[in-house]
């Protein structure tokens, strides 16, 4: 009962202070709940169709700044756009639509730009909770964590009662040095959306500039017309500690827009007895696999292993563009191919002997995949 008792005095020692919320903030956070339910029931369309109504009467601004965040995730990037242009230019510097563009260009991957955003928006106080959020979100992003945990504590915590809240607060409290608040935000979090896992991300998820350097780059593949770049966005993102942010916070991450090699490469489609996925799903669920031999084998994914996987799926992409199934029985060939090419570019001693005995395959085999593969790069 002791115990239980500092248990508890810890955690409310670091809840956050509470306060009254405006008619405005409260007319927000209507909006911001009414929204979430939708989406948490996964009806998209349905959450949509009620701020497009609402805009016909209301001239509330929420309404369009949510609405552009649901047509980014729809991929209307134009429409998200210029509902973003109509606020500002009616609303002369509006901070929460100032605070989406910053939000969508860290998430598409152009950084410099969010940097930008991010020094003009420090310029401006937020004044209503919602604003706070959103500007603290944005100082988390920009790695200014004392000054997005000031914010989040200053907030009344029913404000942000949703996974947003809890997860950008538990990020900042943890890099700022306060693991007990990253805990107690983490644990609501999790409270809120059981599906996630319960451990806290941050005392695992590296900070350092390397790895921070390929999350930016992964944002730019996942943003990429070019399907190869796609795929190894795809790749880092099934690789990264921190795939809960890009996968549930990104303006810019979604899978109802992916083709079906995509689909393949991300999901395990389930089929009818006796279907037979799509020759574009296969060929991603191939892709996929390969991929992780290459991993288990030691060559995690980095910027300096990306060639090896772009090769991978710029030939797998060739293969489905025309038609062709990727043949599990060719995996070891195609695997011996590519390392070879691969190390033979960053001067490493590995001989084909050594593929050869490693994949169980011949030298007529291996010089004839080496061939296959060696316009893909």
């Amino acid at each position: 009962m002791e115990e239980r008792f500092e248990a508890e005095k810890e955690v409310e020692a670091v809840k956050p202070l509470v306060r009254e919320r405006t008619p405005l903030e409260l007319a927000q956070q209507q909006v911001i709940e009414t929204v979430d339910g939708y989406l948490r029931d996964g009806y998209v369309t349905k959450a949509i169709r009620y701020l497009e109504q609402a805009r016909l009467t209301d001239d509330l601004p929420i309404y369009a700044i949510e609405l552009s965040v649901l047509y980014n995730r729809q991929n209307r990037k134009n429409d998200a756009k210029q509902l973003l242009n109509q606020i500002e230019s009616q609303y002369e510097g509006h901070y929460l639509a100032r605070c989406q563009r910053a939000v969508s260009a860290y998430y598409e991957g152009q950084w410099d730009l969010f940097k930008t955003y991010a020094t003009e928006l420090a310029t401006v106080y937020p004044f209503t909770s919602h604003e706070q959020l959103e500007g603290a979100i944005v100082k988390t992003l920009a790695r200014d964590y004392a000054g997005a945990l000031a914010m989040f504590t200053k907030l009344n915590e029913a404000t942000g009662s949703h996974r947003k809240f809890y997860f950008y607060a538990s990020k900042a409290a943890y890099y700022q040095g306060n693991e007990p608040l990253s805990n107690y935000y983490w644990q609501q979090f999790g409270n809120y959306d059981y599906e996630e896992p319960y451990a806290n991300i941050w005392l695992t998820h590296s900070q350092n500039e390397a790895v921070h350097a390929d999350e930016e780059q992964m944002l730019l593949g996942l943003q990429s017309d070019n399907q190869v770049e796609r795929l190894c966005g795809l790749l880092q993102l099934t690789q990264s500690t921190n795939k809960i942010e890009y996968m549930h916070f990104s303006l810019h991450f979604s899978p109802n827009q992916f083709n079906d090699l995509e689909r393949g490469f991300c999901t395990t489609p389930t089929t009818a007895k006796g279907e037979q996925p799509s020759l574009a799903v296969a060929n991603g669920q191939f892709s996929l696999a390969t991929a992780s031999e290459l991993i288990r084998i030691g060559y995690n994914v980095t910027r300096e292993t990306l060639p090896l996987y772009r090769r991978l799926f710029a030939y797998v992409n060739d293969q489905t563009v025309h038609k062709s199934h990727c043949d599990t029985v060719e995996q070891p060939l195609l695997l011996a191919a590519l390392l070879y090419q691969y190390n033979q570019a960053t001067a490493q001693k590995v001989t084909k002997r050594a593929l050869m005995q490693q994949f169980g395959v011949s030298q007529s085999q291996l010089n004839k995949f080496i061939k296959k593969t060696q316009a893909y790069c």
